[in-house]
């Protein structure tokens, strides 16, 4: 059934899963006894108070964004204030414009349309949805401002793009200027997945922003390797034939059997080979 333009989906009985167009990330309603917690906007191509309405009728709403790409963020002109790190701040300012440039993200009128304001949040930060809990996790590595979001109660963690399945990493290439100019290291993705994989046993399936179902351990493990394998130079990469727009830039693609990563070679390291120690 659809709410507002969205399909709707339980994956428990207080995570719902919320999508509408082919080109949006997957969005996620957390309900607590209190609160409701909104995991992404989208790109704002559906009146997003009315399907949270369907799911927790005159329950506050506290709104997150994984990180500040456009099909994540798209939506957040309909709520007062957002939750997001002060990394993804600059992306988030330019999603209103970059969302223009994507299929399917039509304006919709009559929609709430607020100024809104920006509220950061940082490593250890925790919310009380009321019998939920929900811990902030940085985790730098898609973009600087990448956020994880752990549901302690249901040992369920929200990973954004972070972490993602082979058939979207593979859609990625249509979008790489974005990519190109957001990335960080793969020495600092690493380690953000560390820092997960270290948490392991308070989790035991990630939720991510485009993969419509629960992903296993292992796409975090083979992200890891792959990521290994790159900063060892043991990677053998395909390099991927781009269009014509893309000019110069350099994007490799290195595939497990689950999951795919893209990067580029002047962003393998947090600093040039010959700044190093």
């Amino acid at each position: 059934m659809k709410y507002g333009g969205y399909q709707l989906k339980e994956i428990t009985p207080d995570i719902t899963l919320l999508y509408g167009f082919p080109e949006e990330c997957c969005m996620y309603v957390l309900k607590g006894k209190e609160k409701l917690l909104l995991v992404d906007t989208g790109m704002g191509t559906g009146n997003l108070n009315e399907a949270l309405a369907a799911i927790g009728p005159g329950l506050p709403v506290l709104v997150f964004n994984t990180h500040g790409h456009a099909d994540h963020c798209g939506g957040n002109s309909q709520f007062p204030a957002i939750y997001l790190h002060e990394g993804s701040f600059a992306d988030a300012d330019r999603a209103e414009e970059e969302k223009k440039t994507l299929p399917g993200a039509e304006p919709v009128e009559g929609l709430p349309c607020y100024d809104w304001k920006k509220v950061p949040v940082r490593e250890g930060d925790v919310f009380d949805l009321g019998g939920k809990t929900i811990e902030v996790i940085e985790t730098p590595g898609h973009t600087p401002g990448c956020i994880c979001l752990l549901d302690r109660e249901d040992r369920i963690l929200f990973c954004g793009d972070l972490v993602v399945g082979k058939d979207h990493g593979e859609h990625m290439l249509a979008y790489v200027e974005w990519f190109s100019f957001s990335t960080v290291s793969i020495e600092t993705l690493h380690r953000s997945l560390q820092k997960i994989r270290d948490r392991e046993d308070e989790w035991d399936v990630l939720l991510g922003g485009h993969d419509a179902f629960p992903l296993e351990k292992k796409y975090l493990y083979q992200l890891m390797d792959m990521c290994g394998d790159i900063l060892s130079g043991k990677a053998e990469p395909f390099h991927p034939v781009l269009p014509a727009q893309y000019g110069n830039i350099t994007c490799w693609k290195l595939e497990r059997e689950d999951t795919c990563i893209l990067y580029h070679d002047e962003v393998i390291f947090d600093r040039k080979k010959e700044e190093r120690p």
